[in-house]
This record gives C-alpha cells, structure tokens and sequence, in this order.
C-alpha cells in the first residue's frame, strides 16, 4: 500500500466527526431543581454544550472544576451550559448540587432508561453539542484548534 493512501486512510479515521451528516439531537425530559419539566425541544434557537454527569463520577467533578473558566467564556457567548445528571435519584442529585459546583443550568433526567439508549450513554461524563436546530455538531479534531472561536461561529450560523 502506497504512503499516501494510508495517510489519507488516517485522515479520513481522525478526521471522522467532521465527515458525519448532521443528525437530530434525540429529544428527552428533564426537572430542575424546582421540579419544573422542559425538555431539549424548548431550546432551540440556543446552541447548547450537552453535559451528562452524576454525582458519584469523579471525572464529572473534575471536569467542571477544570473546565469551569471555558465554560464561563461560553456562556459569554451565548451557549447554553446544560448539565443533565443522570444519578440514580433525584434526591442524590439535589445534594450533589449543594457542594459540586457547576458552571449552567442543572437538570435531572427523566427517562435516564430511554435517554441511555438513545445517547448511547456508557459512561460518562458525556459531552455532546447541539446546535440552534437541534443538531448534533462536531468540533475541529485539530489539535491546536480554538474551542472559543468554534462556538463563536456555532452562535453566529
């Protein structure tokens, strides 16, 4: 096999998320802390960064004290931090809140069985970003790329 076919065969395997059709963000329920109901339908017209997280996942934590100043600069601009917990109950949730702190808005899955199957939740944190359509969207996988200035543009289309 010739180095540049197996270069390309690289690239077309990195650059994978930039090549996938633009597929509809399933639409799910969830309470905040009040016990109001929205669900992911209500927020088109924002671009939302789509966090699922519980508060027994250390990672989950982590991530939100490492990345709270980029989240910050999202919401800056516009985007929608959401924070979806997918914990067992709502009242494991409701005390994780009181001491994990989260850069958005919190909400509590409502139909974690269904909404597992079609986010394809393993594990988590799971991150995905949603467009003002309602559309999943991919970010550069460059490894230099400007996450700020991506967002930008996502807030701008």
């Amino acid at each position: 096999m010739s180095k540049s076919i197996l270069i390309f065969l690289f690239l077309s395997i990195f650059n994978h998320s930039q090549s996938k059709p633009i597929a509809e963000a399933p639409n799910f329920s969830m309470v905040d802390i009040e016990g109001k109901e929205i669900e992911l339908k209500d927020l088109r017209g924002k671009v939302v960064y789509l966090s699922f997280w519980a508060s027994w996942c250390g990672p989950c934590i982590k991530g939100f004290n490492k990345y709270d100043d980029t989240r910050r600069q999202l919401e800056e601009l516009g985007v929608l931090i959401l924070n979806v917990s997918i914990d067992s109950n709502k009242e494991a949730w409701k005390k994780g809140l009181q001491t994990i702190p989260t850069t958005g808005e919190n909400y509590f899955a409502a139909d974690q069985s269904r909404l597992k199957l079609d986010y394809e939740i393993s594990s988590i944190p799971l991150y995905h970003i949603i467009d003002k359509y309602g559309h999943f969207r991919y970010l550069s996988d460059e490894i230099d790329r400007d996450i700020i200035a991506e967002f930008t543009k996502l807030t701008k289309e």
